[in-house]
């Protein structure tokens, strides 16, 4: 089955839309496609259902809003600097997303990330095994999720900022017992804590501290700025 992809953003981030929408339409123009978003905009693609969020309320609280109005049953959850660069495994997604559906586990990260290793799980062994010894079980990263596993690790969760939210949210992960995989298929290491991913090539991330991520995907980046002409006066680049 097919995860629908769900895009949370803002439009203070909007110069970084162009390449999220330019290369999901370019390999995702099949998939069903979701956007959070504080405010309507003349730049969001007609194909996205639009869900609005209120801007006064604190990250997790505006996740929650949008979360409890969808009724699809799995996701790929993206933030907007998360964009592919490459083309990704339909076959594998499909797979995997219909495997997680009939599991007792809540989530799919579509990348390595991290120190820990996981052990295989017996039917895919690049599918390693997420539990609670884990220091991270949840990232805010491309992740297949249970749309419902997902609402309620924010719902019980605490923290007033992204960065506030994940941390607080591996507790919760332990305390609902919310576990998952992540997929380990032999990409190569991607500065210190990431990996390439195969069945999802996605920058990881493209903008770190308000600038373009160029020292850890110089190629990538560069010609995805280029493809879209994007202004690199408006933010800088760390490269």
């Amino acid at each position: 089955m097919k995860p629908t992809i769900v895009l949370y953003t803002h439009t203070d981030v909007k110069d970084v839309w162009k390449p999220f929408f330019g290369q999901t339409e370019k390999w995702l123009s099949d998939y069903k496609k979701i956007i959070f978003v504080n405010k309507d905009d003349e730049l969001i693609p007609s194909d996205y259902e639009k869900v609005f969020y209120d801007n006064n309320k604190i990250y997790r609280e505006r996740l929650k809003s949008c979360l409890s109005q969808i009724d699809d049953k799995l996701i790929i959850f993206h933030h907007e600097d998360m964009f592919l660069y490459n083309e990704p495994d339909y076959k594998r997604i499909e797979l995997y997303s219909e495997y997680l559906r009939q599991t007792d586990k809540s989530f799919i990260k579509l990348i390595r990330g991290g120190k820990q290793v996981g052990v295989s799980d017996s039917n895919y062994s690049d599918l390693k095994i997420i539990n609670e010894q884990f220091d991270y079980i949840f990232a805010i990263q491309p992740t297949i999720w249970k749309t419902i596993k997902f609402l309620e690790m924010v719902e019980y969760c605490e923290g007033d900022t992204i960065w506030e939210f994940e941390v607080a949210a591996q507790k919760i992960c332990r305390e609902r017992n919310i576990f998952g995989y992540y997929v380990d298929d032999d990409g190569k290491q991607r500065g210190g804590l990431h990996w390439d991913s195969k069945i999802y090539p996605y920058v990881a991330t493209a903008v770190v501290k308000g600038k373009w991520n160029t020292r850890e995907y110089p190629n990538e980046l560069k010609d995805i700025l280029e493809k879209y002409n994007i202004d690199l006066g408006v933010r800088e680049n760390n490269g």
